[in-house]
């Protein structure tokens, strides 16, 4: 469970002892704070000296080590690295230990490539998440979002994971050329891309309808202003969202009956 709050705990230690995590930043960053009080940010020279002191054991800032003539092409080579970084993710095999996020993010994210949902600790703690709260303000809330990640799985995007794995995996094959998708069954099929996935054509039919009731019950929500240029949302484009929001809520209140049902009476 700790490796779910995405806490680097062979780094930092446990959750309560912190000391580990205050000299690890107290090694590097207290020296640039000290500095940077003094306000030499403005003089380059001076900043440089007090990065690389500060800096000096972090490979991801070698950069910094170039020489003052070379400030712009270091800049551009620092600017690189991020992007870098991310095209690995087009190489590299998913791994299910990588968050992409900090665990001071507030937020949750559904990750189909690595087949998992993703609760940073920052989320899990008040004002957002608290057990001795009202479960109907926790069902509410973080049931809500547990559900909305789900529910993105089975989504306007989510129905077609399969098929943009198959699509994926086989683009250079002359299959991928004519048409030729893999079916819910696992077989060659010819079907236009919106429409192969995992799915049987029955919960296609059913999909269908349903996303249609959301993108025109979405279409509806409009600004309140009563004239000028009146904007509504788009339920087509916005569907995505739309579904994984109705369907969370709807898990999460079916959860809540389940828990008063359990505990016998309603809460107070």
């Amino acid at each position: 469970m700790v490796k779910n709050y995405l806490w680097p705990k062979t780094l930092f230690g446990d959750f309560r002892n912190t000391r580990k995590l205050d000299d690890y930043h107290e090694k590097d960053y207290a020296k640039i704070i000290d500095l940077y009080n003094q306000n030499y940010t403005h003089n380059y020279y001076k900043m440089r000296n007090m990065m690389i002191k500060g800096f000096a054991n972090r490979e991801s800032l070698r950069l910094m080590n170039e020489k003052p003539d070379r400030s712009r092409e270091t800049f551009n080579q620092g600017g690189l690295q991020d992007p870098n970084n991310t095209f690995k993710f087009t190489t590299d095999p998913p791994s299910r230990e990588n968050f992409l996020m900090s665990p001071a993010y507030v937020n949750a994210w559904y990750q189909p490539e690595r087949n998992s949902i993703t609760f940073p600790y920052a989320y899990l703690n008040p004002p957002f998440y608290n057990l001795k709260y009202p479960q109907a303000f926790n069902y509410g809330g973080q049931g809500g979002t547990g559900g909305h990640e789900i529910v993105h799985g089975f989504d306007d995007e989510g129905k077609l994971i399969q098929q943009f794995q198959d699509s994926y995996q086989r683009q250079f094959s002359a299959n991928y050329h004519t048409n030729n998708r893999f079916g819910p069954d696992g077989s060659l099929s010819k079907c236009q891309w919106h429409e192969c996935g995992w799915m049987t054509s029955k919960s296609k039919d059913g999909f269908r309808d349903m996303a249609q009731c959301v993108v025109t019950q979405y279409n509806t929500q409009c600004c309140p202003e009563k004239s000028g240029n009146i904007l509504c949302a788009n339920g087509a484009t916005t569907q995505g969202e739309n579904i994984a929001d109705l369907g969370g809520q709807q898990a999460s209140y079916r959860a809540y009956r389940e828990f008063i049902k359990t505990k016998g009476k309603e809460e107070k």
